[in-house]
């Protein structure tokens, strides 16, 4: 479990309420959005209880009751990713495929993702 990363209860109390406020300015809060960012989608959705990131598996040979999986979460009491779990083999290159916890607040304010 080293890859996955954890933080205090006010962290997540601080980082949630950015996120949410993030997503209320632009009207996507209580909504699930699909996005697409660094070539791979993800169903992103935010309350004011919690932020969730869910990976989507586009690998065409996985049978449809294996979707994709969260790689992040946020609520009040904590913030949890799987960042470095989440890796993928292009040609001979390891990517990291999911951004960490921290780094969605930058990634869907300056838009760099297109809505899917």
């Amino acid at each position: 479990m080293d890859n996955v990363h954890h933080s205090h209860p006010e962290e997540g109390a601080a980082y949630l309420s950015q996120l949410a406020s993030l997503f209320a300015s632009k009207g996507w809060l209580n909504q699930r959005l699909r996005i697409s960012y660094q070539d791979q989608d993800y169903w992103l959705s935010c309350t004011s209880e919690s932020f969730c990131a869910y990976l989507v598996n586009q690998d065409g040979g996985i049978s449809p009751g294996a979707p994709g999986w969260p790689v992040c979460m946020v609520t009040k009491a904590h913030v949890f990713d799987e960042s470095d779990r989440s890796v993928r083999s292009v040609g001979s290159d390891l990517l990291s495929s999911s951004p960490r916890a921290q780094d969605w607040l930058a990634i869907m304010s300056n838009g760099s993702f297109k809505m899917a």
